[in-house]
């Protein structure tokens, strides 16, 4: 299908429109979370008291090089939590890189300095090879970069008052929709847990099979579909499993790693500050059953990983999964 300009500007204005609706919900707790998935990119909103974070945040991955100088032209802070630290030791100072708990920070901890000219000066350095000094130096830094390009390492997490600034560029970003092939031309497609202006309630696909193998029956049922985090929680809140049952599951690869982000700041000092008891609270009206909506709110480790396969057992009603 050959798409034409007029058929472009309306798909975009409906994206725009999708997510501003989506955004304005996520900043007053109505939605938990939504995401976006570009064609080369996926991008994760969470309302303020997910995880145990205190701000709205985004998590943004894979990313290369480029996308995230084009954050940094556009002025918008962002941090890269599961950057493995740099030690490279190069015999010059520049070659340190500072690290800071959150990962390393765009704009100080990404880039290397330029090495100081005046100290290279007064050894006897001339321009000429200063030149070439710090040519070499941009161009280990560029290769450094581009190293954990599309890789789990690239994951970019935004917070606070840049969330804003971050919906903006994606909703002008021409990065975000592909020019080539068959999804030229559409914009990313966004899927939330609730209602949004401009969306489809589309309902996932069901097979179902029945087995029988040693004078027993086994039931087998299959969803296709994008199945939210939130899906899963709720079909087993809703009706618990009467008997024995397991679940395997098919995940998006790039979406494997939003799984690995932890919030780095203490335990104690987010139960002091009742981060999770007001995060539950203020998000009390965003769609999810109030037992689901504890374990989104839960800062613990244990509560957010990435799940293959999910056992339960109805003899001691316990769950297992790897």
């Amino acid at each position: 299908m050959v798409m034409n300009a007029q058929i472009k500007d309306s798909l975009q204005q409906a994206y725009s429109d999708g997510m501003r609706s989506l955004f304005q919900l996520i900043r007053i707790r109505q939605c938990p979370y939504f995401y976006a998935c570009a064609n080369n990119f996926t991008v994760l909103f969470r309302s303020a008291g997910i995880g145990g974070f205190t701000d709205v945040h985004a998590l943004i991955c894979p990313t290369t090089r480029g996308f995230r100088e084009s954050l940094r032209q556009e002025e918008i802070e962002f941090t890269m939590p599961l950057k493995n630290k740099r030690n490279s030791d190069q015999g010059y100072d520049t070659w340190d890189s500072q690290e800071t708990e959150n990962g390393d920070v765009a704009g100080e901890d990404d880039e290397d300095d330029p090495v100081e000219e005046g100290w290279l000066k007064s050894l006897g350095v001339n321009e000429k090879d200063i030149k070439q000094i710090n040519y070499a130096q941009d161009r280990l830094t560029q290769k450094q970069e581009c190293e954990i390009d599309n890789s789990e390492r690239s994951l970019v997490l935004v917070e606070g008052v840049e969330v804003l600034g971050l919906h903006n560029f994606l909703i002008n970003c021409k990065s975000a929709v592909s020019i080539t092939g068959h999804l030229a031309g559409i914009p990313p497609t966004l899927l939330a847990p609730v209602a949004f202006k401009g969306a489809s309630l589309n309902s996932l696909k069901v097979r179902q099979a029945k087995v029988h193998l040693d004078d027993s029956d086994y039931y087998s049922l299959e969803l296709s579909g994008p199945i939210l985090p939130s899906t899963m929680h709720n079909l087993f809140a809703v009706s618990s499993p009467e008997h024995s049952l397991t679940a395997t599951f098919t995940d998006v690869s790039v979406t494997e790693h939003f799984s690995k982000l932890q919030n780095n700041e203490r335990r104690s000092d987010i139960q002091n500050k009742g981060t999770v008891v007001f995060g539950k609270e203020n998000l009390s009206d965003c769609g999810l059953l109030p037992k689901v909506l504890k374990h989104f709110c839960n800062p613990d480790r244990e509560y957010v990983t990435h799940v293959e396969c999910l056992k339960y057992d109805c003899e001691t009603k316990t769950y297992t999964w790897t």
